[in-house]
């Protein structure tokens, strides 16, 4: 939901590239078609840049290592602070305790929720202690809701952060986030229907196509794939097109080799049209998708 008086820039979506470029050749070149979109369309009064640091709801798509700090330079251009939402990222579930430390930039403002605390209600915002100052100001921040200062999130949330740090969880993700990373990417060596892999550490996700060639989203095998996986006792997000996996940061090698192993045959299966009984379009995230797109 896009509120009134803000613009949005290009994604740094080089698999889809929205200007049809190629990078590294491209030199973020939708940075700069951002940059005249924004300054074309608003005052350039710029309040805040606010972006994911991987869009993970858009696709799982990791930006290029010049992308945030160029948007950064952008903010600070303009005056404005630079945003940024960590909650599906954080922590450690990059490889890094936060996803923006794989860039050289440093936020303003980071946001972070449910990942910090092993999916209980919580969310919260780090800043500097001068933006903080002007937040609270002599009043207070003025917001209220049904979980705030809940002291049991509070407390699961320091408790989970403890053992992320002592058991060094952000390193184990990276490690194992390249074994998981190299498996998924043999899946896409064989199979035409994976035109992509995408994602840092344990958050990676799969790009279901009709064909490598043209990589045209195929939600419906996407659906089918997930279906399947269900089969194989496995629960994976799936959403167009996209189907994410984030295994839990204490999984071992051999679990990612069985994971891997039953994707296989969940993607072999849908591949072969099982099951066969099931209309797919009608499904839950594919009906969703198309209201908001009718709404967009």
């Amino acid at each position: 939901m896009i509120p009134a008086r803000a613009s949005v820039v290009l994604p740094p979506f080089c698999y889809r590239c929205p200007i049809n470029l190629e990078y590294p050749d491209c030199d973020i070149a939708c940075i700069e078609a951002s940059e005249q979109l924004i300054e074309g369309v608003t005052s350039q009064d710029i309040a805040a840049i606010l972006a994911e640091t991987m869009l993970v709801a858009g696709g799982m798509i990791v930006p290029p290592a010049e992308w945030l700090p160029r948007l950064g330079a952008l903010a600070q251009r303009w005056g404005a602070l630079l945003v940024l939402d960590e909650a599906q990222l954080a922590p450690a579930r990059t490889g890094k305790m936060w996803g923006f430390e794989h860039y050289d930039v440093m936020p303003d403002i980071v946001t972070f929720a449910k990942g910090m605390s092993a999916g209980m209600a919580i969310c919260g915002t780090i800043t500097t202690p001068e933006i903080a100052e002007r937040a609270v100001g002599k009043t207070g921040v003025p917001w209220a809701g049904t979980y705030s200062g809940d002291p049991l999130a509070a407390a699961v949330a320091l408790k989970q952060l403890q053992i992320v740090m002592r058991d060094k969880l952000a390193e184990r993700a990276d490690k194992l986030g390249v074994f998981l990373r190299k498996r998924l990417e043999e899946l896409r060596d064989r199979f035409d229907v994976i035109g992509d892999v995408r994602g840092k550490g344990l958050y990676q996700m799969l790009d279901v196509v009709k064909g490598k060639a043209d990589k045209t989203p195929d939600p419906e095998m996407a659906e089918r794939i997930r279906y399947n996986m269900m089969l194989e006792n496995m629960v994976c997000i799936c959403v167009k097109n996209f189907i994410r996996l984030c295994p839990p940061l204490i999984i071992t090698d051999a679990q990612i080799d069985e994971i891997v192993g039953r994707l296989e045959t969940a993607i072999r299966r849908a591949q072969a049209g099982f099951p066969k009984d099931v209309d797919f379009t009608g499904s839950s995230s594919l009906a969703a998708n198309e209201k908001r797109d009718h709404v967009a």
